[in-house]
């Protein structure tokens, strides 16, 4: 049995903010002498030693908006159109909005034709 830890995203990780993951470690000790990460700075820890039901609860509680807005940060290539809407890599954009959905109970198609007018896509579709 493992331990795990969820973190949340902090306002310094931008469109990520808000977000929560979870992860198990081998054990507490395992937990605490981990190798800072990188973004380590970027997160904090909201839970440790939960259940591994009780983690996937936490994490299921970050706002659907927020859950959306990785599926941007994921696929964004740091340009904007004229108009100012965010130019996404197209497969990655879609694979993230059918993970969001698909974790949500949504239809992919509804949530894609939402979020479609607020980017443009550079690159071939996903294929799922």
């Amino acid at each position: 049995m493992g331990y795990n830890v969820v973190y949340e995203y902090t306002p310094t990780a931008g469109l990520y903010a808000g977000n929560r993951y979870w992860t198990t470690y081998k054990s507490k000790d395992a937990f605490d002498s981990r190798e800072p990460a990188a973004d380590d700075h970027k997160t904090i820890v909201i839970a440790e030693g939960v259940a591994e039901e009780e983690a996937i609860r936490i994490h299921r509680e970050t706002p659907l908006a927020k859950q959306f807005a990785t599926a941007f940060a994921e696929a964004d290539t740091g340009r904007k159109t004229e108009d100012g809407r965010m130019i996404v890599i197209r497969a990655i954009f879609e694979l993230q909005v059918a993970n969001v959905s698909f974790m949500n109970g949504l239809d992919v198609d509804k949530a894609m034709d939402l979020l479609s007018p607020l980017v443009e896509y550079e690159g071939p579709p996903a294929l799922y």
